[in-house]
């Protein structure tokens, strides 16, 4: 096993060496990207850790501080739309004022709840809605919106 400091101060001599033994199905530049992103994440960590937040993820809406950290909504899900959701919520509760930064985890997806429908991404495909259909079917469902087509034949 190499100890990840190891690869980056010697990372095309190990290559070499790896290419020697036959070891091809193993990407070190990989490897060195992703820890590459660990290191920046630590570092985000460490500057939002004494920060006020206001946190969107699949799994809830969460305001995050120093002294308390409360669950604001169980129910929203991380479409586009649920931004706006978000704040508002944070707004009621009159949070909205001491927020420092707004995390958002936000799915390459879908919005049909406006007059507009937007989609964000083609080309990832995943199952959603508690595996009961696929983001493809889901995305497609986009263009076949009575709402969307009615605009396009005014663009038209």
């Amino acid at each position: 096993m190499l100890d990840i400091r190891r690869i980056k101060a010697n990372l095309e001599d190990i290559k070499k060496a790896m290419n020697r033994r036959g070891e091809k199905e193993f990407s070190l530049d990989e490897v060195v990207n992703l820890d590459d992103q660990r290191l920046e994440l630590l570092k985000e960590v460490e500057v939002l850790k004494n920060k006020n937040l206001l946190v969107l993820t699949s799994h809830n809406l969460l305001y995050k501080s120093c002294e308390r950290e409360i669950v604001l909504d169980k129910t929203l899900s991380i479409t586009p739309a649920s931004i706006i959701h978000a704040l508002n919520r944070a707004k009621d509760m009159n949070l909205l004022s001491s927020i420092d930064y707004c995390i958002f985890e936000v799915s390459l997806s879908i919005t049909t709840n406006t007059d507009i429908g937007i989609l964000t991404n083609i080309l990832e495909d995943y199952p959603i809605a508690d595996n009961s259909q696929s983001a493809s079917s889901a995305k497609k469902s986009v263009f076949k919106s009575n709402k969307f087509n009615i605009q396009l034949r005014r663009k038209l």
